[in-house]
């Protein structure tokens, strides 16, 4: 079991996390590299502070119970996430400051020539950048708008170009899914403790993954006679994930839960859940780019962090639980800025 689940890990690092993806970022720094990598690093977050209520314990109880849950997420994307548009600071191609330079009416015999195209290169330049993020099309290709600009009193004319190794590297994923197992441990007072871990691992190129998670769930309708009316749970979640220098991810919750369970054949359990939560995403790369030293040209690599904050914040969830003793099934939906289902497989071991 969990080895089917490293497998899920592995297989969706190897692809969010491969020498492509790197290739493409070679060519973004800054706002575009943020701007692309946004929302699968949006979706990451709403799936780590997804599925973690399995059941509410109940109130007073003290029992010890022991379940085994599996746990599967899907965050889904929404249209507007696969197109980013911004205007900001980017550094020109080599290739493309000799056009804009031509476009001027600047060529290679001018004794100045080299000047400008050492001044164009030696900083980032104000441009328009409109293109697919990771999860955008493949067909599609970064466009960069040079609106011109005065560099030593010389006037330069607006240039286009598209750079052919930005495209959509997800080519149009409709969602992000994640697998997780997790040990549920109870209850003291109508308290459970949840566990997530998964043993640490090599992938190959990409370095060591560990994962690991913990929470706590207390049904608190005790303190109020409350516990024959319905199931009510406030708890508290954290977890990391980290892929060897290339990229971590946690992720922290506080929720309130209300249930209500029927007996009809079966133990059928509708619950609401109001959420707060965060989530922060690091992604390290090397960005590669041209510079001239004393007008001769070089190439210069620059290690990149780009650090991402989720923009989940406060969600509503919707979910029902079907109870068949020895095991349990269990849905949610959450609504939110980045919105998500999860599903639960529990095995009631004790």
């Amino acid at each position: 079991m969990i080895r089917r689940v490293l497998s899920i890990w592995i297989y969706t690092s190897s692809i969010f996390f491969s020498q492509g993806l790197e290739k493409t970022l070679y060519n973004l720094a800054g706002d575009a590299a943020y701007s692309y990598v946004s929302p699968v690093a949006n979706a990451f977050g709403s799936n780590l502070n997804s599925g973690w209520i399995t059941k509410i314990p109940r109130a007073g109880q003290n029992k010890f119970t022991i379940s085994i849950s599996l746990n599967a997420n899907a965050s889904f994307f929404k249209n507007e996430n696969s197109q980013f548009a911004l205007y900001g600071n980017y550094r020109l191609s080599v290739e493309s400051i000799d056009k804009i330079l031509a476009n001027s009416g600047i060529e290679v015999t001018n004794p100045e020539y080299y000047k400008y195209k050492a001044l164009l290169t030696s900083v980032p330049q104000k441009v328009f950048l409109t293109g697919p993020t990771i999860i955008g099309s493949k067909n599609e290709e970064l466009e960069v708008h040079y609106p011109g600009s005065e560099i030593e009193g010389v006037q330069l004319k607006e240039y286009k170009y598209y750079v052919k190794q930005v495209t959509g590297y997800l080519d149009e994923l409709e969602f992000l899914p994640l697998a997780s197992i997790q040990f549920n441990i109870g209850t003291y007072c109508g308290s459970v403790l949840s566990i997530r871990y998964l043993p640490p691992v090599e992938i190959q190129s990409l370095g060591q993954f560990t994962y690991w998670g913990l929470g706590f769930l207390h049904n608190p309708t005790g303190w109020f006679n409350l516990q024959d009316k319905i199931d009510a749970g406030v708890g508290f979640y954290h977890q990391k994930m980290v892929v060897g220098d290339l990229f971590s991810s946690s992720a922290t919750q506080f929720l309130v839960s209300v249930g209500k369970s029927f007996n009809c054949f079966i133990r059928i359990t509708p619950a609401v859940t109001i959420s707060y939560e965060l989530s922060k995403t690091i992604i390290s790369y090397s960005y590669e780019y041209r510079d001239f030293v004393y007008g001769v040209p070089i190439s210069v690599t620059r290690p990149i962090d780009v650090e991402f904050s989720g923009r989940n914040k406060f969600s509503f969830s919707t979910g029902v639980m079907f109870g068949f003793g020895i095991f349990d099934l269990r849905s949610d939906y959450k609504f939110a800025a980045t919105p998500t289902f999860s599903t639960s497989l529990i095995f009631n071991v004790l």
